[in-house]
């Protein structure tokens, strides 16, 4: 996106916009007091893995955009049985014109990944409500564990292959490195836009991590508690 050449005035938040992004302020501080119970989550930065979230498993994230903090994220995914994940997803954005949406994701797990053995095979639906610039559309992910020791202790580091099927065939790639028990890297390209961070473990399954989408930053927070 090409910078501005003159500052742009400053619109107000519209109701709605402000009323996601308490909601969203809301969720992260309940996220902080979620007691965990899984692993790092399901996807890289912005593209869906091979797994899924195991059954009877909550998963709550808030981000937020860091360079201009006009666009706030949160969502809540579910491991609804041994196969099938869904997740509400919400996007407030603080510019008139800015996009804003709320929506579902489905995903159901044809194969769960085997380190060194075999890839976890998933297939979903994204925005199933339609309510997204993207629009509705299907995935394919594929994802390889490989086994090897890190910085602290034996890990696991993941690549995704994967597609996107709606208005137009999109694949993606994605990568999570751990360094070491609590840190690792990330990286992935959706077919749109190249995505890079770093997660940190806090304490056992609640995270935060640090990424940019293209040229905006973002700080956020995952936490997640199997009941």
């Amino acid at each position: 996106m090409a910078s501005a050449s003159c500052v742009a005035p400053i619109s107000r938040p519209t109701e709605r916009s402000a009323s996601g992004y308490l909601l969203g302020v809301r969720l992260a501080v309940a996220a902080l007091v979620i007691l965990p119970a899984v692993g790092f989550a399901d996807r890289v930065i912005t593209v869906p893995t091979g797994r899924k979230l195991s059954f009877g498993t909550v998963r709550l994230e808030y981000n937020s955009q860091l360079n201009d903090r006009r666009r706030n994220e949160w969502s809540l995914g579910v491991g609804a049985t041994d196969s099938i994940e869904l997740e509400i997803r919400n996007r407030s954005s603080r510019d008139r014109d800015g996009e804003g949406f709320t929506t579902l994701d489905f995903g159901y797990n044809l194969l769960t990944p085997i380190p060194d053995t075999s890839p976890g095979i998933t297939v979903g639906v994204q925005d199933l409500l339609d309510a997204t610039e993207i629009g509705r559309r299907g995935y394919l992910a594929l994802t390889y564990r490989i086994s090897y020791d890190s910085f602290d202790a034996e890990s696991t580091a993941e690549f995704t292959l994967g597609g996107f099927f709606g208005k137009s065939a999109t694949p993606y790639i994605g990568i999570s490195v751990p360094l070491s028990k609590r840190f690792r890297l990330l990286a992935d390209h959706n077919g749109e836009a190249l995505s890079g961070g770093l997660e940190l473990m806090l304490v056992k399954e609640i995270s935060v991590r640090y990424f940019a989408e293209g040229k905006h930053t973002f700080l956020g927070i995952s936490a997640a508690k199997r009941f």
